[in-house]
């Protein structure tokens, strides 16, 4: 896991150089992850959010997102009686004609609900899964049919149903007031209701047009902000009423099932029940019942979700869920599609969004996200355990074989392809050669591929020749039963791991007593002192654990569930770390343990809850 982490959204390495340089808030972002496994919550908006050509993008560039679209325009188009698609995407000439269209509600509703889908899909294939979904409005019923209440062809249908039943209402008009709820109560009419609760500074009014125009006037007399939304009809408030009772009836049609991933109601400000998810009834009376937006994301924040995605044009559910945090404890609420298809805003966004989901620690599918692409993937070589060689004295001359060891010979290639492939060391372009000598200085010569072939098998043949040395020393080492020593002169040799294996536990301690100082550990005698975790205090021995872990591994920083692995880890830095354990806090682990991935809180566990001879069985 990397905990240092940036991100950057760039068109060519250039642009990508600049921004690491001189970075942009809009365009990338760093971060240490504090978190694993961060819980998202999509945010799905509703009416008013649309734009033409919403999208476009993602449905030119991406295969799934584009059969997702095309799919559902398809079973709509048998409720709406013409291809939604010709809409969403119009031919050049055609976009304000079909942007006076989608403002009528009987396609405005579904041309969202199909885009916010398409988009949640997408992100679902890269790996992001919702822990927690908040929809407004037509965006409820979009949470909804991602966790399984009704199939995708029956919801289709009823967002269908629902914007015609509302279209055919008479019209009306909506007003945004900057104010908290309460006080425009005191303030309204008998014929407004309050439409939705954004916010705890705004809220929105819902009514007949000269009620709403009149109520405007007595706002701004008053010096209260609001302004007009784009809105056909009076949503959510008691002219939406006839609309209850057929929409219930068509949803009783359907076959409704509890949800398999949780979601927020709206109506209520709380996760929905199974009862609610399977009663007609309540999805028809979303057609007029006030949106408690705010009291659901109150109710986020007492739970702990602090990381939302926005699935839907523009950004307005996550501005009104920044609302809700302190400036000094703030959320993560990012868009995902922007509020134009120009200049490819939307990449920007989706790109931007995605960075920050893994900026703060969200697992995401890189396989998935680069499928049907070609990347000019560059292997590079795997981690390098730190090379160093201490004398020591075991009754034979060892000059010969630490000279051989020094002057071994590096050769780095300029193929991209990893150098174990090729059949011999000979590169089919220019080569650059390091040569070592027994003093410790270093030499660079680069050979043309006429040349090349007969200077790198000498090469090759120098270095066959040190392995076979250095490997009959290892094994009259380890005749002897030096096994520490072979480990210590030798730490990244394969047979040293051998030696490994075949160690006791005196054998270790002898690793402390031998070469402590070089491999960075204090001289090995057991303290005298009270044990920290003589008392099984679970808090203090973790801690004495964290302090054990950050000197053996030689970081500035461990947490409780940082991977020994991820950190650097590897056999030679846990024989150290057993070491330092045994000697520290009294506890013996068996080698066995430094083949598994572990953590700090995991090994406290295991010692203090006396199950570490089970573990090892």
């Amino acid at each position: 896991m990397l905990k240092e982490r940036r991100f950057a959204v760039a068109s060519d390495p250039r642009e990508a150089a600049k921004l690491l340089l001189q970075p942009h808030p809009q365009l990338c972002g760093s971060k240490r992850l504090n978190r694993r496994g961060a819980n998202v919550s999509f945010l799905f908006g509703g009416e008013g959010t649309h734009y033409v050509n919403m999208g476009w993008n993602f449905y030119r560039d991406e295969q799934l997102f584009r059969t997702v679209v095309n799919d559902c325009c398809e079973q709509l188009a048998l409720h709406l009686g013409r291809n939604l698609c010709e809409l969403l995407y119009p031919e050049s000439g055609n976009e304000e004609m079909a942007a006076r269209s989608l403002q009528e509600p009987s396609l405005n509703q579904p041309s969202i609900f199909v885009i916010e889908y398409a988009l949640a899909r997408l992100w679902q294939a890269w790996g992001v899964q919702p822990a927690m979904m908040l929809g407004q409005g037509i965006g409820e019923f979009v949470a909804a049919t991602l966790a399984g209440v009704w199939e995708l062809a029956d919801a289709l249908r009823i967002v269908a149903v629902r914007g015609k039943l509302m279209q055919n209402q008479p019209p009306g008009s909506m007003l945004a007031v900057k104010m908290p709820a309460d006080g425009v109560k005191d303030l309204l009419p008998t014929s407004l209701q309050i439409a939705s609760i954004a916010s705890p500074s705004l809220c929105v009014v819902s009514g007949p047009y000269e009620e709403v125009a009149l109520f405007g006037k007595t706002l701004q007399g008053q010096g209260i902000t609001y302004h007009n939304l784009c809105a056909s009809h009076a949503f959510y408030s008691a002219m939406m009423d006839p609309v209850v009772e057929p929409l219930r009836a068509e949803v009783a049609k359907l076959r409704l099932q509890p949800p398999t991933r949780p979601f927020m109601s709206a109506a209520t400000g709380k996760p929905i029940s199974a009862d609610q998810a399977i009663d007609p009834g309540y999805w028809a009376r979303t057609a007029c019942a006030p949106i408690l937006y705010s009291k659901s994301v109150r109710w986020l924040v007492d739970w702990g979700y602090d990381l939302f995605l926005e699935c839907g044009p523009g950004s307005t559910s996550c501005m009104l869920a920044r609302q809700h945090f302190a400036p000094d404890c703030p959320c993560v609420a990012v868009p995902s599609l922007g509020d134009t298809a120009a200049s490819h805003a939307e990449w920007n966004a989706l790109l931007f969004a995605l960075g920050t989901l893994w900026l703060n620690g969200v697992s995401i599918d890189w396989d998935a996200f680069h499928a049907l692409e070609k990347r000019r993937r560059i292997p590079l070589p795997p981690f390098l355990l730190d090379q160093q060689r201490y004398a020591a004295d075991f009754g034979v001359d060892l000059t010969t074989f630490t000279s051989a060891a020094a002057g071994a010979v590096n050769v780095a290639s300029t193929e991209s392809e990893p150098l174990a492939e090729s059949k011999s060391l000979a590169p089919r372009s220019a080569s650059t050669v390091m040569l070592r000598s027994e003093s410790g200085q270093e030499s660079f010569q680069t050979f043309e591929p006429a040349s090349a072939d007969a200077r790198l098998s000498k090469l090759e043949a120098v270095v066959a020749e040190q392995s076979q040395k250095i490997d009959r020393l290892l094994d009259l080492i380890m005749r002897n039963g030096q096994y520490p020593a072979a480990i210590r002169l030798f730490p990244n040799s394969a047979q040293s791991y051998k030696a490994i294996e075949r160690c006791n536990s005196r054998a270790i301690e002898g690793i402390a007593m031998m070469g402590g100082s070089a491999m960075g550990l204090e001289p090995a005698q057991r303290s005298s002192r009270t044990l920290p975790c003589a008392n099984g205090d679970d808090a203090t021995m973790l801690n004495a654990m964290l302090d054990i872990w950050r000197r053996a591994l030689d970081v500035p920083r461990v947490e409780a569930d940082d991977d020994f692995f991820e950190l650097g880890g590897h056999p030679i830095v846990a024989a150290r770390l057993f070491t330092m354990i045994e000697r520290e806090l009294g506890f013996k682990a068996p080698m066995k343990l430094q083949a598994d991935c572990f953590t700090p809180r995991e090994l406290v566990i295991l010692l203090t809850r006396g199950k570490l001879e089970n573990a090892l069985r």
